[in-house]
C-alpha cells in the first residue's frame, strides 16, 4: 500500500511541472518582449519536424528557437512569425502563433499525470480495504 501512495503522491506533484510551465507560457506571451521573428528552416527526424526560427533582440544578438512538432511541420522556411522572450533570459523564446500548441502539450502532460496520480490513489484505497 505505501508504494501505491508514494506513487500517487509522486505523479500529483509531477503533474505541477507541466500545469507549471503551461501557465508560464501564457504568462510569457501576455507580458513578454516580443520581437519579429523568420523560420529559417526545417529538420525532420523520425517523421517529426521542427522549425527553426530566429530573431535579433534589441542588443543586436540573433536567437534561434525550434518548434517541434508531430508529424507536418507548422511552419515552413521563409515564414514571417512572432517571438516572445523574456528580456533577460532571450533564450525562452516562443513563437506566438504557436502559443496552442505550447499550452495543449503541457496541459496534456499534467492531465496524464493527474490521471495517474488518481489510479495510484484509488489503488491504495482498495488495498487498504482489503
Amino acid at each position: 500500500m505505501d508504494a501505491y501512495i508514494a506513487a500517487a503522491v509522486f505523479f500529483g506533484l509531477l503533474s505541477l511541472i507541466p500545469a507549471r510551465k503551461a501557465r508560464g507560457i501564457r504568462r510569457l506571451i501576455a507580458h513578454g518582449e516580443r520581437a519579429p521573428g523568420v523560420c529559417d528552416y526545417v529538420t525532420w527526424d523520425d517523421d517529426n519536424a521542427s522549425a527553426w526560427c530566429s530573431f535579433v533582440t534589441p542588443d543586436g544578438k540573433s536567437r534561434r528557437v525550434a518548434v517541434e512538432g508531430h508529424g507536418s511541420p507548422r511552419f515552413e522556411a521563409g515564414d514571417v512569425v512572432e517571438i516572445a522572450y523574456w528580456k533577460d533570459r532571450p533564450r525562452t523564446a516562443v513563437v506566438v502563433q504557436d502559443e496552442d500548441n505550447y499550452r495543449r502539450t503541457h496541459l496534456a502532460a499534467a492531465i496524464v499525470c493527474s490521471a495517474l496520480a488518481s489510479v495510484f490513489a484509488l489503488a491504495a484505497v482498495l488495498v487498504a480495504a482489503l
